[in-house]
């Protein structure tokens, strides 16, 4: 989520795309993913996504009882 937000593109781990985006907004959506999926894969792989955040990692605001 931190990279999609200073990709300026928000983001909640889903994307919504409607009519309302033009080709460009897709495209630029599409070359962030081209960018980021890439380094989030190499993260994983070395496990180094704690390290990667520049915050604490979010903790889930509602419990199950």
């Amino acid at each position: 989520m931190q990279e999609f937000h200073q990709a300026e593109i928000l983001s909640f781990g889903a994307h919504n795309i409607n009519y309302a985006h033009e080709e460009k907004d897709i495209a630029y959506l599409l070359s962030v993913y081209r960018r980021l999926l890439p380094m989030i894969a190499a993260h994983i792989a070395n496990g180094t996504v704690l390290d990667a955040l520049r915050c604490d990692p979010l903790v889930p605001l509602f419990k199950v009882r």
